[in-house]
């Protein structure tokens, strides 16, 4: 797993700035990084030879940020979409095996629960005539009213 390129590029900097015989003080001062931060860099450097992070242990991800937000997308366009459906769909489009529960935990990472909005009845017409009437007959009445 590689570091982020701020991280790396200051990492670099510090093993630079130690090879040309710095001490750990004078290139705290110089990047603004506390003496133990500097130690430890140049600790790994002289054991590893190399200023990359080491690789974490853990199993990886099984969905990448773009197969996420094309799942985000999906449920912003239809809210009413099932996690079993929506297993399917990511399934036949990545070509991998998916767990619901896997969908599940996707969504609820982006705030998206098992809940959608009921639909709200339609008006009827002769409720509709009512609320009209009484919103003319009220127009030019005052505040206090």
């Amino acid at each position: 797993m590689a570091s982020k390129p701020k991280e790396l590029d200051v990492k670099n900097m510090i093993t630079q700035l130690r090879n040309e015989g710095f001490t750990y003080r004078a290139i705290g001062i110089q990047l603004n990084i506390s003496l133990f931060t500097i130690r430890s860099v140049v600790k790994m450097f002289n054991e590893t030879g190399s200023t990359e992070n080491k690789v974490r242990s853990g199993r990886h991800g099984i969905f990448s940020a773009r197969e996420k937000r094309s799942i985000i997308k999906e449920v912003k366009k239809n809210p009413k979409i099932s996690a079993p459906q929506l297993a399917k769909d990511v399934a036949n489009t990545s070509h991998k095996t998916i767990s619901v529960q896997t969908i599940r935990n996707v969504l609820h990472e982006e705030s998206y629960y098992g809940r959608a909005s009921r639909k709200k009845p339609f008006i009827l017409e002769r409720n509709r005539r009512k609320r009209l009437y009484f919103a003319k007959s009220h127009v030019n009445l005052s505040h206090e009213f």
